[in-house]
C-alpha cells in the first residue's frame, strides 16, 4: 500500500519493496482517509503498510481491524508509544519497527514487535548494514549510506552521525533514547524547535521566546515576552 508521498523518503522502501519481491503496489488517486484504507483492504489483497504512529493512533476500530488482516503494519518516521504498540498487537496487527534517517535509504535498522517489548526497541542492522554507539550517537555505516550531500565536502567514511542517543541492549537491539540536538518528529517530519525560536525572536518587541512539543498530542506550544501588545495571529 502506498501511503507516502513520492517527496518523502518512505517512498523508497513501499516503492522498491513490492518491486524487489515482484508484488503490486496500490497507489490510491483519493487522499488518504481511514474509511478508504477500510474499503481498498476489502477489495484489494493489501499485504503491507506503513504509517506513522501519529495517525494509526486516531484510527477507529474498524482500521484497526482492516490493518490486522494485513501480514505487518510498518512503523515509520515517529516514535512508538507503549499504548498504541499495545493496541495494535492486542488488535492481533503484526507490527515491524522500522528505523532509517534519509542518509540511509530511510531503513538500517527493524524488528519485529511483540507484546511487553520496549516501545524504543528499533532492532538490529539489515544486511549489508553495521552501527555503533560512540558517546551515547548512533553511528551507521553500510551500504545504503549515502555518499554525500551536494555540495558539501563533508565525508561518512566512517559512517553517518545521526543524532540519536541510544543505547544497546543485552541481545544486541538499538533502544531510542532521544536526541543530542533540539529536533523533533511530527508526523513523520523533522522539526528543529531552535530554528523556529529563532525565527519568531526575530520578530520585533519579541524578547524571549520557547518552543515546548508535546510527544504524545504532536503539537508545538509558543510562549514568549514582548515589550508591547503582540497579535498571537501573526506569530
Amino acid at each position: 500500500y502506498q501511503f507516502t508521498k513520492f517527496c518523502f523518503d518512505n517512498s523508497v522502501l513501499e516503492v522498491f519493496s513490492a518491486l524487489f519481491n515482484g508484488a503490486a503496489i496500490f497507489v490510491d488517486p483519493e487522499p488518504f482517509r481511514p474509511k478508504n484504507f477500510v474499503k481498498t483492504t476489502k477489495k484489494f489483497p493489501i499485504t503491507h503498510a506503513l504509517f506513522f504512529p501519529g495517525l494509526v493512533a486516531i484510527f477507529p476500530e474498524e482500521a484497526l481491524q482492516a490493518l490486522s488482516k494485513l501480514r505487518y503494519w510498518i512503523v515509520g518516521a515517529e516514535k512508538l508509544s507503549k499504548q498504541l504498540l499495545e493496541r495494535a498487537l492486542d488488535a492481533d496487527i503484526n507490527v515491524i519497527q522500522n528505523y532509517g534517517p534519509t542518509e540511509t535509504t530511510a531503513y538500517c535498522l527493524t524488528r519485529l514487535m511483540k507484546s511487553g517489548n520496549d516501545p524504543q526497541n528499533l532492532g538490529r542492522p539489515i544486511c549489508n548494514t553495521c552501527v555503533r554507539v560512540m558517546n551515547g550517537e548512533l553511528i551507521v555505516k553500510g551500504r545504503g549510506l549515502m555518499r554525500g550531500y551536494l555540495n558539501s565536502s563533508e565525508s561518512f567514511e566512517e559512517g553517518f552521525r545521526t543524532g540519536d542517543l541510544v543505547k544497546l541492549d543485552s541481545e544486541g537491539n538499538v533502544i531510542f533514547i532521544g536526541r543530542n540536538d533540539a529536533q523533533v518528529k511530527i508526523r513523520g517530519n523533522r522539526v528543529d524547535l531552535n530554528e523556529i525560536e529563532q525565527v519568531i525572536s526575530n520578530m520585533k518587541t519579541i524578547n524571549q521566546v520557547k518552543i515546548i512539543f508535546e510527544e504524545e498530542k504532536g503539537k508545538l506550544y509558543c510562549y514568549f515576552t514582548a515589550n508591547d501588545k503582540l497579535d498571537v495571529n501573526a506569530i
